[in-house]
C-alpha cells in the first residue's frame, strides 16, 4: 500500500459562511479579505493507529510571506466511529477574522468538540465542552456560536417484551437488539439538540420544533450578517396532510414513511424544514412551511440583513409545478416573513444542475446553472428578470495581491503555488508528498470516454505499471465516481471523497495498478426516472466499457473484477445476479440489498429502487429485481464487506445475502472491518482502512493474477476453498431469471 498525506479545507461546493459565499472544495481556505490561507495535512499514522493533522498557515502579503508555511497546530485523532471531522462534505474551517480559524476536532476525552486556533499566536483553544460532544456548528463573526449536541437517549422503561403493551415503531432493529419500545434505534442515534452561545455568556438550548430535540440530517445554519437572525433547518412536530403531493427528490417516499413510521425510520427522519431563530431572544417561527429538499438546503443573506433566499426549494401550497418539485427560488423577509417568488425561466427543470446563486447588490441576485446566467433585480417588491441592456455590469471581486493554487493533474500529486497576482511571478511553497511519484511505481493516468446506449459514461482509466504495448491485462472496474480529469488520485475517488491520505472504502486504484491491472474509475450518474431504468443504464455501462477497453487491445475480457460501495455496491449484485457479464471476481461493500430483511429493518426503503412496496402485486418488483431473491444465479467469486455498523442488527441486510448464497455452496465471503461496530461508511481510522483495502488488492490480486497472498497460510486456505467451490458452482447450470405474475385467487 502506498502511504500518502492530502491536503483538506472543506467539500467541492459552494456554502454560505458568515454571509460570505465561499467556494470550499480546494485544497487551501482563504481569508474572508484573501490575507492568509489554511490547510489541514491529513496523514494516517498506521503505528499509533491514529489520522494525524498539521494545519499549516502563511500570509498572503506577498511570495515571501506566502513561501512561510508553518505548522500551527498538530491535531491527532483516533478517527472510529463518526468521521465526519476528517471528510469532504463539510467545510474544515470557519473563519472568524483574517487570523483566526474554527474547526471540529477529537478532544482529550475523545469527543468531538470545537477548537478554535489563531493563526498567528499559532494558539489553540477548546470552545465547547458538551458531554456528548459536538456533531455540528456555525459562528457568526461576533463570536456566536450555534452548535448542535447528540440527544441523551429516552429515558430507562420497562422493555415492552417483560411487561407487554402496544408496540408503536416499526423499525425492527430494535426487536433484533431485544427491545421493542416505541422510540427507534433510528431516532437514538441522529436526535440532536441545537445550543446557541452568544460571546461571553452560557449556551442556550434552543428547541426549535418544539419537541425538545430535532433530528441530524440537514447541515443548516445561516447568519445574517449583522447577527441578529439565523436559519436552521429542523424537524417538524407535525406534517400537513398537503405535503403528501410533493414530488421530486424521493420527496413523495419520505412523506410516506413519515406518516408510518413518524420520526424514526431513516427514511422519516430526513424531512426537515426551515425555521427562523431571533438570536437575541431565542424566539422561534417557522420560516417556510414547506419540507428542504434532501441535499439542497441552501440559505443566502442579503448584505443588509433584511432578507434571505432559499432555493431551490418546495413551496407552500398552493403552488406551481416548481413548487411541487422542490425547484423554486423565493425571497422571505424576516421580520414579516413575506414571500416573493424569483423567476427563473431558462434554467434547467433539474435543480442539481443550479450551480451559483449569489446577491450582487441588495436588491440583485445572480443565479447561474453553466454558461447560462441569470440576472434578477427587486423592485417596487416584486422580482423581474434583467435584459443584457438594463443589466448593471457586474464588477469582479479586487483579487489579493498573492493567491494560492493547489497545482494538480492524474499523474502528478498536489503541489502549493503562491501566486503573484499583479507580477504574475510564482513560487512553489508547499509539497505534502514529496518524491512520491519516485518512490512507488505508479501507472499512467487518462480521462476516458465511452458510449452506452443513449448515454456518455466517463472514467479515469489506470494503466498497469510497467505497461507494455500489446500485451492484455486484468481490468478492475471501480464504481460510485471520480473527481474531475485534472484531479490526483491514488485510490481513483475525488471530488468530495478522499483521493489520497486515509482513503476511503474498498477503492485502490494505484495499488492494483502496481499489480499489473488495469482500473477504470467510473463516474455516477442520475437523472433516471426509476431505480429499473437505473440499473439497466449502469448493466449497460460496465458492458460497454469493458467491450470498449477490449476493442484497444488492452484487456483480457475473461479477467475483469468490479468493486460497489454504498450504493453502487448495490449495482454490483445486480450485474452477478440478472446479466451475462462474465466478471471473475467482485467486492460489494456496505450496500443496500433490497430482499426480506431490507424493508423489515427499515420500512419505505428501497421502494424507489425496487418500483414499489414489498407486498400485494409490488412483489413482483422485489422478486424480479432484488439480487438476493436470485442469489442461486451467482457464478463470480464475491467478497461481502460491512465497514460500519452501529449495532450488530445494521449487518443483516449483507448478512442475508451472504448466508443463503453459502448455504447454497456458492464463492461468497463476508469481511468485516476491524472493530466495525466502531467502524463508519466511509472508514478513515488508519488500520480499519489498511485491513480493508489489502483485502480488496489481495482478492483481485488472486481472482484476475492467480497471486496468492504472500504471507498467512490461512488466507491462502480460505481462497483455496472458495476457488473450490467457484469450480463446482461453475459446473452446474444457471438457473433462469424468472418472470413472476400476479395471479389473482378466487
Amino acid at each position: 500500500m502506498i502511504e500518502t498525506a492530502r491536503m483538506q479545507s472543506g467539500s467541492s461546493t459552494n456554502i454560505e459562511l458568515n454571509g460570505r459565499r465561499t467556494r470550499i472544495g480546494d485544497s487551501v481556505s482563504v481569508s474572508p479579505a484573501g490575507g492568509r490561507f489554511v490547510s489541514a495535512v491529513v496523514r494516517g499514522n498506521i503505528g499509533q493507529d491514529r489520522v494525524e493533522v498539521d494545519i499549516i498557515t502563511a500570509r498572503l502579503d506577498d511570495l515571501y510571506t506566502a513561501a512561510d508555511v508553518r505548522v500551527a497546530a498538530r491535531v491527532s485523532a483516533l478517527a472510529r466511529g463518526n468521521t465526519d471531522i476528517l471528510l469532504t462534505f463539510e467545510p474544515m474551517f470557519s473563519w472568524l477574522n483574517e487570523d483566526t480559524v474554527a474547526f471540529r476536532w477529537e478532544s482529550g476525552d475523545g469527543s468531538t468538540q470545537v477548537f478554535r486556533l489563531d493563526l498567528s499566536a499559532e494558539h489553540l483553544t477548546q470552545v465547547t465542552a458538551h458531554d456528548r460532544g459536538v456533531t455540528f456548528f456555525r459562528f457568526h463573526s461576533d463570536g456566536t456560536i450555534i452548535y448542535q449536541v447528540p440527544a441523551p437517549p429516552e429515558p430507562p422503561s420497562p422493555s415492552l417484551l417483560r411487561t407487554g403493551g402496544l408496540v408503536e415503531s416499526v423499525d425492527a432493529y430494535v426487536l433484533a437488539q431485544g427491545e421493542a419500545h416505541a422510540t427507534g434505534i433510528i431516532t437514538d442515534m441522529y436526535n440532536r439538540r441545537w445550543f446557541l452561545q452568544r460571546a461571553g455568556e452560557s449556551p442556550r438550548h434552543i428547541d426549535v420544533s418544539g419537541m425538545g430535540h430535532d433530528v441530524d440530517r440537514t447541515r443548516v445554519a445561516a447568519f445574517s450578517p449583522d447577527g441578529r437572525y439565523l436559519v436552521v433547518a429542523a424537524t417538524p412536530a407535525e406534517i400537513p396532510a398537503t405535503w403528501d403531493a410533493y414530488r421530486g427528490g424521493y420527496m413523495d417516499v419520505i412523506v410516506k414513511n413519515e406518516r408510518v413510521n413518524p420520526r424514526t425510520g431513516l427514511m422519516a427522519i430526513q424531512l426537515q424544514q426551515y425555521y427562523l431563530i431571533d438570536v437575541a431572544t431565542g424566539e422561534v417561527r417557522t420560516a417556510l412551511d414547506a419540507p428542504v429538499p434532501l441535499a439542497f438546503d441552501n440559505v443566502f443573506w442579503s448584505p443588509d440583513s433584511t432578507s434571505f433566499l432559499v432555493g431551490p426549494t418546495y413551496l407552500p401550497f398552493p403552488t406551481d409545478e416548481a413548487g411541487v418539485w422542490g425547484r423554486a427560488l423565493i425571497e422571505i423577509d424576516p421580520y414579516t416573513l413575506e414571500r416573493r417568488i424569483l423567476p427563473t425561466f431558462g434554467l434547467s427543470a433539474d435543480r442539481r444542475s443550479w450551480d451559483e446563486i449569489r446577491w450582487v447588490e441588495n436588491d440583485t441576485v445572480l443565479v447561474r446553472e453553466g454558461q447560462t446566467e441569470l440576472l434578477l433585480r427587486r423592485s417596487e417588491g416584486q422580482w423581474s428578470l434583467l435584459s443584457e441592456e438594463t443589466a448593471p455590469l457586474i464588477e469582479a471581486p479586487i483579487e489579493p495581491p498573492v493567491r494560492v493554487e493547489a497545482r494538480q493533474d492524474a499523474n502528478t500529486p498536489p503541489v502549493l503555488f503562491a501566486v503573484d497576482a499583479r507580477a504574475g511571478t510564482e513560487l512553489l511553497i508547499y509539497d505534502p508528498n514529496p518524491g512520491l511519484v519516485d518512490r512507488f511505481s505508479l501507472g499512467h493516468v487518462e480521462h476516458f470516454e465511452w458510449a452506452a446506449g443513449p448515454r456518455t459514461w466517463s472514467g479515469m482509466l489506470y494503466y498497469p505499471a510497467g505497461y507494455e504495448e500489446g500485451r492484455r491485462y486484468p481490468l478492475v472496474l471501480q464504481t460510485h465516481g471520480h473527481g474531475a480529469p485534472s484531479q490526483f488520485s491514488l485510490n481513483g475517488m475525488g471530488g468530495s471523497h478522499p483521493a489520497m491520505g486515509p482513503g476511503v472504502s474498498i477503492y485502490v486504484a494505484q495499488p492494483l495498478a502496481g499489480r499489473g491491472m488495469f482500473v477504470l474509475q467510473m463516474e455516477d450518474q442520475g437523472g433516471f426516472a426509476s431505480g429499473r431504468e437505473e440499473l439497466e443504464a449502469y448493466m449497460s455501462a460496465y458492458a460497454a466499457a469493458i467491450g470498449a477497453l477490449d476493442d484497444r487491445g488492452f484487456i483480457s475480457p475473461d479477467r475483469v473484477g468490479i468493486s460497489g460501495f454504498s450504493r453502487t455496491g448495490w449495482h454490483v449484485l445486480y450485474a452477478l445476479t440478472h446479466t451475462d457479464i462474465p466478471f471473475a471476481a467482485a467486492i460489494a461493500s456496505d450496500n443496500i440489498q433490497g430482499g426480506y430483511s431490507h424493508p423489515l429493518m427499515i420500512p419505505g426503503s428501497a421502494e424507489f429502487e425496487l418500483g414499489s412496496a414489498p407486498y400485494g402485486t409490488g412483489l413482483k418488483n422485489w422478486l424480479e429485481m432484488s439480487p438476493s431473491f436470485s442469489v442461486e444465479r451467482l457464478r463470480t467469486p464475491l467478497r461481502l464487506q460491512a465497514e460500519g455498523a452501529k449495532t450488530p442488527s445494521f449487518l443483516l441486510s449483507a448478512w442475508e445475502f451472504f448466508s443463503r448464497a453459502r448455504h447454497t455452496g456458492l464463492p461468497v465471503e463476508f469481511n468485516l472491518a476491524p472493530d466495525v461496530l466502531n467502524g463508519s461508511h466511509l472508514l478513515q481510522n488508519p488500520a480499519q482502512t489498511l485491513a480493508i483495502q489489502q483485502g480488496a488488492v489481495e482478492w483481485f490480486d488472486y481472482w484476475l493474477n492467480g497471486v496468492l497472498p504472500a504471507d498467512g497460510e490461512k488466507r491462502s486456505r480460505q481462497l483455496r476453498k472458495l476457488k473450490h467451490l467457484n469450480d463446482l458452482a461453475k459446473q452446474e447450470p444457471r438457473p433462469p431469471l424468472l418472470d413472476w405474475q400476479p395471479v389473482s385467487r378466487p
